[in-house]
């Protein structure tokens, strides 16, 4: 006789609505750009550091 197992849900115990990621886990690294413009001049470049 074949056994069948529960498969327990990684949303229990959390609260109703709780968001729980179920896709592939994407790791990138983090970039910050900045864009500074007025009517005159448009310029963007990448932060290498935070000061």
């Amino acid at each position: 006789m074949p056994r069948f197992f529960k498969k327990v849900s990684k949303k229990a115990g959390l609260s109703p609505g709780a968001l729980v990621h179920i896709g592939k886990k994407k790791v990138e690294k983090t970039r910050i750009r900045i864009i500074d413009y007025d009517e005159s001049q448009f310029q963007e470049k990448e932060a290498k550091e935070i000061e």
